[in-house]
């Protein structure tokens, strides 16, 4: 029996315009719209045309901000978020700051953000994506217990203790931990993508591969 490994098909402009008339104001509308794009090359150039087009239009920061993070656009997007209003734009923002270099000041707008009834998963999760970058373990520590106090899901919370583990040098306890939050959610993007890395540099590159197929064909469980 063969595998069907061609890649997810991309959205078609229809779509992105589709997707821009009722832009979604919340997280998992974006997020969702975010990784259709990351699945296909075509997509995503398709859509940095139809950004470049909505710049030259003039149309507004809220949505102009979306797509552009949507197209991996961190730098062109940073100035429309920081114009824009809501939490939405404001973690995206923090997000992108991040992405340019600012950590502390992407660091200050998260502690603002990680109570936010709409974002406050979120924002927790960026802020222990920074503080892994720094390798700061006490700050991890607090990302663990902020996520779970926000009402991140059972994923979130083991991605986040994952990487306090994975900082400390406890390669086999983030091994174990990522592994049950990806039996927790499957879709979970970025504790399955962390699993990935770490059973590569571990020397298991077949199971890395096997556990991204999914998200590389788009065959993720409903």
């Amino acid at each position: 029996m063969t595998t069907d490994t061609s890649p997810a098909p991309a959205p078609t402009n229809d779509a992105t315009h589709a997707w821009f008339a009722s832009v979604p104001t919340d997280w998992a509308g974006w997020i969702a719209f975010r990784d259709q794009v990351a699945t296909s090359p075509q997509a995503r150039n398709s859509l940095r045309q139809f950004m470049s087009e909505r710049l030259e239009a003039g149309k507004d920061d809220l949505k102009l901000g979306l797509g552009l993070c949507a197209a991996g656009e961190s730098a062109r997007a940073l100035p429309h978020l920081q114009a824009a209003s809501g939490d939405l734009a404001a973690v995206l923002a923090a997000g992108a700051q991040a992405a340019q270099g600012d950590v502390a000041g992407s660091l200050a707008a998260l502690d603002g953000l990680v109570t936010s009834e709409a974002v406050g998963v979120q924002a927790c999760l960026i802020r222990a994506r920074l503080h892994r970058r720094l390798r700061d373990t006490d700050g991890l520590a607090k990302d663990a217990a902020a996520v779970a106090k926000a009402g991140g899901s059972e994923a979130d919370v083991g991605y986040v203790a994952g990487l306090a583990l994975e900082v400390s040098g406890d390669h086999e306890g983030a091994l174990t931990t990522w592994e049950a939050a990806v039996d927790a959610d499957p879709t979970h993007v970025e504790a399955t993508f962390e699993l990935a890395a770490l059973l590569d540099r571990m020397g298991d590159d077949d199971a890395a591969l096997e556990l991204l197929e999914p998200f590389r064909t788009g065959a993720l469980p409903a």
